[in-house]
């Protein structure tokens, strides 16, 4: 590799490193943060552009994943695709698109067909305070909190 793509690539890895101390919300689990696809209207626009690019170089649709989840470490995104998001308690993950953005590439990996594929606790954590079902998931969280 030549040393201006090596350049580019330090100075990308900077700039997404840079920006992820002004994330808004979200649901932070060990080196990453979720969100919702609605809560990125709330981040700034070079957050929102992060997301825009991951999904630009995938090659995904908006209606192919419903969370985003941002790694605090390395600049990837993954665009991730819960079943029933509004439906389900605790939606199953259907799909993964993990997207490198330093090197442009991306890895998908499908979870219909597992026997025991990932499921979604605490999804409030993943939208906006003023999203009309965010009480509504509170409650179910402390319901089940509460009878542990």
């Amino acid at each position: 590799m030549n040393e201006i793509a090596e350049s580019e690539k330090n100075v990308l890895a900077k700039t997404y490193l840079s920006l992820m101390p002004r994330l808004i919300g979200g649901k932070r689990v060990s080196d990453t943060v979720y969100f919702h696809s609605s809560l990125l209207a709330e981040q700034s626009a070079e957050i929102r552009q992060l997301a825009s690019d991951a999904q630009e170089i995938s090659c995904i649709k908006n209606t192919d994943f419903n969370v985003v989840r941002f790694s605090l470490k390395q600049p990837q995104v993954a665009l991730l695709k819960y079943l029933d998001y509004f439906k389900d308690p605790f939606p199953t993950l259907a799909s993964s698109m993990l997207v490198n953005l330093e090197n442009k590439t991306c890895s998908s990996t499908s979870f219909l067909n597992q026997k025991n594929p990932p499921i979604l606790h605490r999804k409030e954590l993943l939208l906006a305070s003023n999203h009309p079902e965010k009480l509504l998931f509170e409650a179910l969280t402390v319901s089940l909190t509460n009878h542990q």
